[in-house]
């Protein structure tokens, strides 16, 4: 069994100042850090997991840039498993910071990489469903006459070079 996350408390978050983390959040001083509504925008903020697959940072890493107070950060639960929310932006500045530039872009042209791939697939699925969709439609309107017995305009095959306009 995978061994649980180690609580804020084990890890020093909430002993910091000794303030709990919703002191820490008000105070004066923290609120320049962050641009107004940051928190609030798509995109803006990851988890520390999502950090860990996206740049291969370990938890302990944002801990690191929590207490050296360059990361500010909220506490979340899903299903009783604890993690943090930071703000983007600071992570990749604390990124370039401490493992330097090339670290950062890397990480960063890896997930573009992949999210690319994986909507190449999706692509290809749906071409691939769109392309059966149609043969069936084809065979379909090769086995039923339309109403006079007449095949359509666009399946009638042209006469002696001449093209049949299609209708509109």
């Amino acid at each position: 069994m995978p061994a649980s996350p180690r609580s804020e408390a084990e890890i020093g978050i909430k002993e910091r100042d000794g303030l709990t983390p919703r002191q820490q959040h008000s105070r004066p001083e923290r609120w320049g850090m962050a641009e107004y509504g940051e928190w609030n925008r798509k995109g803006a903020t990851l988890s520390d997991v999502t950090a860990k697959k996206e740049y291969g940072l370990s938890r302990d890493f944002i801990v690191k840039g929590i207490r050296a107070g360059k990361l500010e950060y909220r506490e979340g639960a899903i299903w009783g498993n604890p993690y943090l929310r930071v703000l983007r932006s600071q992570l990749e500045q604390y990124i370039a910071e401490e493992l330097g530039g090339d670290r950062l872009s890397s990480g960063k042209n890896q997930t573009e990489l992949r999210k690319i791939n994986k909507e190449m697939v999706d692509l290809k699925r749906r071409l691939s469903e769109l392309q059966a969709r149609r043969t069936e439609l084809e065979k379909a309107l090769k086995m039923s006459p339309t109403e006079h017995g007449a095949a359509p305009d666009a399946l009638r095959p042209a006469r002696a070079g001449l093209r049949v306009p299609a209708r509109r």
